[in-house]
């Protein structure tokens, strides 16, 4: 199947079960109550909502929905397809269900090199050695770009931040090459590629490694 319809299947798919999720969702956390500003508990089910950063002591419930959302942002913005999109809110979420799995730190707050993190493991569970095609069909070609499609759901309300999370956070990340395609690589081409102190950082990870 060529790439861009099997691109559109994976985005219809996704549509298509947002309305019903939508709905389903808002019932369990808000039975027969008003929309209003509910605890970030009652929406944990919500995972298309979680935001950039989560706060227990404040949860600021955008006013449209995700789709209206990239409606307004990819007319304004036309550089990131809506898919890219799609699959940034999906790696948000398996970043924060890492985080939460995690003994060390576990907070909700989603830092931008966390997130970047996220989104490789993801992006590598997902696509396999056509990540880094499936990106650049989507218009994503360096981590900063992440960082502004973020900033853009940001800015549409989607999204939350603290004043601490920059533009910055997302420009000193990985190579897109050394990320998606050198673990792919023969193990004698990525010793020629990639320098001695980062090989470790971009070797496959085994089905069995991800979680």
């Amino acid at each position: 199947m060529p790439l861009h319809k099997a691109l559109e299947m994976r985005a219809l798919s996704h549509r298509r079960s947002l309305n019903s999720e939508v709905i389903d969702c808002f019932e369990r956390a808000l039975p027969g109550k008003p929309l209003g500003v509910p605890s970030v508990d009652a929406l944990a089910p919500c995972a298309y909502v979680a935001p950039f950063h989560l706060s227990r002591s404040l949860y600021s419930m955008q006013k449209i929905g995700f789709s209206e959302a990239l409606d307004t942002i990819t007319q304004a913005d036309p550089r990131y397809q809506r898919e890219a999109y799609a699959f940034l809110r999906d790696a948000l979420d398996y970043t924060i269900k890492q985080k939460k799995k995690s003994k060390e730190d576990p907070s909700r707050h989603v830092s931008g090199p966390e997130l970047l993190g996220g989104i490789r493991l993801f992006a590598l569970k997902e696509f396999g050695p056509m990540a880094i095609t499936v990106l650049d069909y989507w218009g994503v070609h360096e981590c900063v770009d992440f960082g502004h499609m973020v900033f853009n759901l940001i800015n549409a309300g989607i999204f939350g931040k603290t004043e601490r999370d920059t533009l910055a956070d997302f420009s000193q990340g990985y190579d897109f090459r050394e990320a998606f395609v050198l673990p792919f690589l023969p193990p004698s081409v990525q010793l020629q590629d990639t320098p001695p102190s980062r090989i470790a950082d971009h070797q496959a990870p085994s089905p069995t490694q991800l979680p």
